[in-house]
């Protein structure tokens, strides 16, 4: 299967990540030179840069990701036959695409869809074993890989025209303006939300446990917690928090924890007084809007009335000299960023499936 595949698509989950598999993975798939996209956990496992990675594997966020219904091998590296991948099945999945699945929980594997090749296993363990048998053949480039950088190409170029410099801030621009001071080994967390959704199709993963973003999680207000967890875990490296208004409503006392606890990171939020992916949604699907608007609220405030620093940006000129201050400052910090309210690729995405009725993925 994996000699004749045209356009193999190899995807991994949260589950790669549970071994130390990162390197051996890398060298397989640079050895048979299929594209890979990578989800959840094992963001950044194979950097985003890397010549065969087509980035962050979502659906909404990710044009190259839904080139998924053209193959015609799908490799499921830990990664479960879920909704994100319209459950392995047609039209998201191809009715004639064949599917390799690796997993440590047998009960994942063909969960929803039979597989072709099933293996049970920790990924560590069975990852070396196909390498070996890989390195004994010849692999040639693929017209396809090349298909989905374009994929990406064309999203990257509408990233661009978003982050325009205008007031009030698009949300693209304030994730823009983070991106020129990051290094790869920064670790960023996600909270969910729309301004959160334009972050994660912009931002890349680079280095393994760098990327978190975990929607099963309770999706909404999440973010927080998480950050102080990868600050304990990681105290030399610098953690950056973004979030949305509606979200910071659910943890965002938890600054008190962090300043209790000198847990200092950089939290970026993107105010547009709206419950904003609800907003979309409810307007493009019903024609209307109910419970969606929120007040413009000083959430910086509230940080500072903790112990934490904190600035209200209101113009795109003082968002970078503010990030810097933040930086500087080694205490829990909250930007309190004023963005225009728009909708974001996975608000659209979402549209579309319920406008569909049908297993499209969000």
């Amino acid at each position: 299967m994996m000699k004749t595949a045209q356009k193999p698509l190899i995807i991994l989950g949260s589950a790669a990540s549970y071994s130390n598999s990162t390197d051996s993975i890398r060298e397989l798939i640079e050895t048979i030179k299929f594209p890979v996209m990578t989800e959840g956990d094992a963001r950044g496992m194979i950097p985003d840069s890397n010549e065969f990675s087509c980035g962050f594997f979502d659906n909404g966020l990710n044009l190259a990701a839904k080139k998924i219904r053209e193959t015609d091998l799908l490799i499921l590296l830990g990664r479960k036959q879920d909704l994100i991948i319209g459950y392995a099945m047609h039209p998201v999945v191809p009715s004639s695409a064949k599917i390799i699945q690796i997993d440590p929980d047998g009960a994942i594997i063909g969960r929803n869809r039979k597989v072709d090749v099933g293996i049970t296993g920790d990924i560590g363990n069975i990852i070396p074993q196909i390498l070996s048998e890989s390195k004994k053949h010849k692999w040639n480039n693929l017209q396809w890989l090349e298909e989905l950088k374009e994929a990406q190409e064309t999203q990257k170029k509408q990233l661009e025209i978003n982050a325009q410099n205008q007031n009030p801030m698009h949300a693209s621009f304030v994730h823009k303006t983070v991106s020129e001071i990051l290094t790869d080994e920064d670790i960023l967390v996600f909270d969910g939300g729309d301004f959160c959704h334009f972050g994660r199709a912009f931002h890349q993963a680079n280095s393994p446990k760098s990327w978190w973003y975990l929607p099963t999680s309770g999706m909404l207000g999440q973010a927080i917690p998480t950050a102080l967890a990868a600050k304990i875990a990681h105290p030399n490296k610098r953690v950056f928090m973004f979030s949305g208004d509606g979200a910071f409503g659910f943890n965002g006392f938890e600054y008190d924890t962090a300043v209790r606890h000198d847990l200092p990171f950089i939290g970026i939020m993107g105010n547009d007084s709206t419950w904003g992916i609800d907003k979309h949604i409810q307007e493009k699907v019903f024609g209307k809007t109910v419970a969606t608007k929120l007040l413009p609220s000083r959430y910086d405030q509230v940080v500072s009335g903790l112990g934490g620093y904190s600035e209200y940006v209101t113009e795109s000129s003082e968002l970078k000299n503010a990030l810097n201050r933040a930086i500087n400052q080694q205490l829990p910090s909250l930007l309190n960023v004023q963005i225009s309210n728009s909708i974001s690729p996975r608000a659209e995405a979402a549209v579309t499936k319920w406008k569909s009725h049908t297993l499209e993925p969000m």
